[in-house]
This record gives structure tokens, sequence and C-alpha cells, in this order.
């Protein structure tokens, strides 16, 4: 009877050890998971943060083109003030040498 309980109770110490290890891996690949979860984390938020940044230079972007668009109806409007100049120039011209030629 002696022999067999100690033969249960060494049954009993392999499983506890089993069970330990098992316990040990199940928390060592926890650690892992863990640790990976954070690293996922970090890159989204890195992500996030680029992706911000990016709506942000695009943003940017579309002020410089209503800025440039701005800025091209003004240069339109000088070069449409410049033509007209240079039509009363040419104008004033002709007629100074029609009367030149007059004289």
């Amino acid at each position: 009877v002696s022999q067999d309980a100690v033969a249960a109770i060494k049954r009993v110490d392999t499983t506890i050890q089993d069970m330990s290890s098992i316990a040990s891996s199940v928390a060592a690949a926890v650690e892992e998971q863990t640790a990976a979860i954070g690293s996922i984390a970090q890159n989204v938020a890195h992500a996030s943060a680029d992706a911000g940044e990016g709506a942000s230079a695009m943003a940017q972007v579309g002020q410089a083109i209503g800025r440039a668009g701005t800025q091209a109806k003004t240069v339109d409007t000088l070069a449409a003030s410049l033509r007209e100049q240079a039509a009363r120039l040419d104008g004033e011209i002709r007629q100074f040498l029609t009367d030149v030629r007059a004289a």
C-alpha cells in the first residue's frame, strides 16, 4: 500500500511539474503576444500620425493652389491693363507720326 501511495505521489508530482512547465510556456507566450500587441499599437500610432501629417500637407497644398489661383487672376488683370496701355501708346505713336508727316 505504501509503495502504491509513493507511486501515486510521484505521479502527482510529475503532473504538477508538467502543469508548471505548461503554465510557464503559456506565460511566455502571453508575454510575447503582449509585446507584439504593443509593437502593433505603436506602429498603428505612427501610421496614424503619418496619415495626419499627410492630410496636413495636402491641406497646405490646397491652400497653395488657392493662392496661386489668386495670383494668376492678378497677373491676368495686370496683363489686360498692360495690353490696353500698349494699344493706347500704339495709337498715340501712330497719331504722332501722322502729325509729323502732315507737318
